[in-house]
């Protein structure tokens, strides 16, 4: 019997069973489609991509990588040695920057051996750095001379750490595809251990390495969590069902609808992010829930009695339409996502349908077809057994509708207590969280921080005085007074400018040096005048893995000291944690604001599939709880609401909603194939449901699991988020929403 409430939609499976040779071979040829098309398949491991291209932000970071020296595309070489502040071993670093400037694949190398001033005589162009060391002694006394007349160098030199980086620009820069630029850095990485002393230790560092570092991990995960997702959920299906059959089974429709999500990208030319990586995960696990529905209701059916493939097809008729809606439920939160203006998010959004989508064409279809196939090669025993947590169901009935008004009355209280800490929680975000945990790179990265100041970068752009050139006097002062600002917020050794350099001129010796610096190279010139003549840039080292909320605070500093200028509002303040600091916090609250709305939409949908607006707002407040609790034990814990949070929570709330729309459905079930009273009806439902739904939950959690495999803190943080999320919808579920069913059904009459 079909109650339309999922809109017609388990026709698929019902047509696929009326034709299994046909549709067998549909799916069998789509297997061998998508085998094909894998290999085109493209990752991106670049940040930017994930926020906003309009506003203010965007603007002024677009506006430093095109006008001044592309610092997103060095390659940071930690370089560490216990005599590297030797003769000795300050000669063999000197020897490895001079090969690697030599090397076809790498455009320029700056280190402390690129430092230069114009000599006396305002032609030449004397190194900062000695010819040559006489001795230790000498290396020491050239060193302190160094700190003293360029204090920037401690950005790139450590006499106490015995430790130096060699800032590397690769051919090709940021416009590298991912897959060229992780086999340029391996040629990189392959030539300085031919080059280097074997004194020296390296590691490789900075952004173009993070973006390496975070697709070696996005592709790790397919293969990683995808098995160990299978292999899971095939243990807790074969513990519920007791057969290997009915694991392989409940196996198969998961690890299909995971192959057709990523064959869908390879085909579309779209790349994995460290946002859509999620993606074949929660493929599994939604795969794996249904599914799981679909074949406990079938083995309970079956274990009456009857014919296999008729019970298969009363299986699909009671559950698919469910399938239908939950699965429609869980696509309008992903859909949710495309009401934000990162072209990631609507990425998100408009795969993560897709995979909803796969997700119920392979439980709708490939599970029964399975079923069938089991059953006509007799693989079926003639001993029928009742799935395992069945005698749960009369236990769980009983008492889940026993005290009704004071379970709602307790529910509203913690709903209005978590609905308070909701919005007392801060955005953020931190791009460590996207590096793979205890790798080479998120080690470089930390010892740079610690060491150097970071690898990323503040970039404040200071406007050249009105008819001058940045020689000019006005112009002069303007960097000076902005550089002495900035370096008393943070540290003089970790800052760059003209400022440094107008400090060591004489007045009569400013004309050579500007003309000097109008002819250097790019890669010197950029670094302090904008290509257009009209910046001069003052730029200060900062941690790569700072939070959001790090960068917003230093912003506002550095606007605080620089606000009394007469310039001030011309002053543009940018860099990679700046963008990202403003285009975050205002993707988390569009996030929000798309959870909110489809938690609207789901109740929308709901009410016109039930024809019951009831039914309907009962569903609201048991799967409003969990996200808000969830919420609230993470601002209890003093965690802050990242992107990975919010679409954990939006993604986790358009699953928990499908065990109210499976307790609804069955409820509607009874209700309409018996005349009991209103209770009865609702009892009887749960009884048959909760063990369906403690099972699914169970296997969602068990393959959420698979999540603390990956070596991307995002992905298992959502995998933590999702499992609390969803133990409290089971039990917001099975105790809330009969509550909340019984309480509307005694307010209506």
């Amino acid at each position: 019997m079909n109650w339309g409430l999922g809109f017609g939609l388990e026709r698929i499976g019902l047509l696929a069973l009326r034709f299994p040779n046909w549709a067998s071979l549909f799916v069998v040829a789509s297997i061998a489609v998508s085998a094909v098309i894998l290999p085109r398949l493209g990752f991106d491991g670049n940040v930017v991509n994930s926020v906003g291209h309009d506003g203010k932000a965007f603007e002024d970071f677009a506006y430093q990588t095109t006008q001044f020296y592309e610092y997103s595309a060095d390659v940071a070489v930690l370089v560490r040695s216990d005599t590297l502040s030797t003769a000795e071993g300050l000669e063999n670093l000197r020897n490895l920057h001079l090969d690697l400037t030599l090397d076809e694949g790498v455009e320029t190398v700056f280190s402390i051996f690129s430092l230069n001033e114009v000599a006396e005589d305002g032609e030449n162009i004397d190194p900062l750095v000695p010819d040559e060391f006489t001795d230790d002694a000498h290396a020491k006394s050239a060193l302190a001379s160094l700190y003293e007349r360029e204090p920037s160098v401690r950005s790139i030199f450590s006499v106490e750490k015995n430790a130096a980086i060699l800032l590397i620009h690769a051919a090709g820069g940021p416009a590298l595809s991912e897959t060229n630029l992780k086999v340029r850095l391996g040629i990189l990485r392959n030539t300085i251990k031919e080059l280097a002393s074997d004194d020296l230790t390296f590691s490789l560092s900075g952004m173009p390495q993070i973006r390496a570092a975070i697709v070696d991990a996005i592709i790790s995960d397919q293969t990683v969590l995808t098995l160990a997702g299978i292999i899971l959920g095939s243990i807790v299906a074969f513990i519920i069902f007791r057969t290997i059959q009915s694991a392989l089974i409940c196996a198969l429709p998961a690890g299909i609808a995971v192959l057709w999500v990523l064959a869908t990208f390879a085909v579309t030319g779209s790349r994995l992010d460290f946002f859509t990586t999620m993606l074949p995960s929660l493929t599994l696990i939604i795969a794996f829930a249904d599914g799981i529905v679909l074949y406990f209701r079938w083995q309970t059916i079956h274990s009456a009695g009857g014919d296999g493939i008729e019970n298969l097809r009363e299986a699909v008729r009671r559950v698919g339409p469910a399938s239908a809606l939950t699965s429609i439920t869980t696509a309008l939160a992903f859909s949710s996502f495309g009401y934000a203006s990162a072209p990631a998010m609507k990425d998100l959004a408009v795969y993560g349908v897709a995979a909803v989508g796969f997700a119920f064409l392979a439980v709708i279809v490939v599970l029964p077809l399975g079923c069938y196939w089991m059953v006509r090669l007799g693989f079926v025993g003639s001993k029928r057994r009742q799935p395992a947590l069945k005698p749960l169901g009369k236990v769980i009935a009983s008492s889940t509708t026993r005290f009704p008004v004071p379970t709602v009355a307790a529910a509203l209280v913690l709903l209005c207590v978590c609905t308070y800490m909701h919005f007392q929680l801060r955005p953020s975000y931190a791009i460590e969280d996207f590096l793979p945990v205890n790798s080479e790179t998120s080690e470089a990265e930390k010892f740079v921080d610690e060491t150097f100041g970071g690898t990323s970068q503040y970039y404040v752009i200071v406007p050249i005085a009105p008819g001058e050139t940045f020689a000019g006097p006005q112009s002069r002062a303007r960097v000076q007074e902005v550089n002495d600002r900035i370096a008393a917020l943070f540290d003089e050794g970790y800052t760059l400018s003209l400022a440094a350099l107008w400090n060591r001129l004489a007045e009569n010796r400013i004309a050579d040096v500007a003309g000097q610096i109008s002819d250097a190279p790019d890669y010197v010139r950029l670094r302090l005048i904008s290509k257009d003549d009209k910046n001069m840039l003052v730029s200060v080292r900062t941690s790569s893995g700072a939070s959001t909320l790090v960068a917003e605070t230093d912003v506002k500093r550095m606007r605080a000291v620089l606000k009394d200028l007469d310039y001030a509002d011309q002053i543009r303040i940018t860099g990679l944690g700046v963008l990202l600091s403003a285009e975050f916090p205002r993707l988390i609250d569009q996030l929000r604001t798309g959870l909110l709305i489809s938690i609207g939409l789901a109740m929308i949908i709901v009410g016109i599939a039930t024809r019951s607006p009831l039914l309907a707002l009962a569903s609201l407040v048991p799967n409003l709880l969990p996200i808000l609790f969830t919420e609230s034990v993470m601002w209890l814990s003093g965690s802050a609401l990242d992107v990975t949070n919010v679409v954990a929570l939006t993604i986790a709330f358009g699953i928990a909603i499908d065990n109210a729309v499976h307790v609804i459905n069955s409820y509607r079930g009874v209700s309409l194939s018996s005349d009991q009273p209103f209770l009865g009806s609702l009892r009887d439902a749960i009884e048959e449901i909760s063990p369906a739904l403690i099972a699914s939950t169970a296997i969602i959690c068990v393959a959420a699991v698979i999540t603390q495999f990956s070596s991307l803190p995002s992905v298992a943080e959502l995998g933590v988020l999702l499992i609390a999320t969803l133990m409290v919808a089971l039990i917001s579920n099975l105790a809330v929403l009969p509550s909340c069913m019984m309480v509307l059904s005694r307010l209506k009459r």
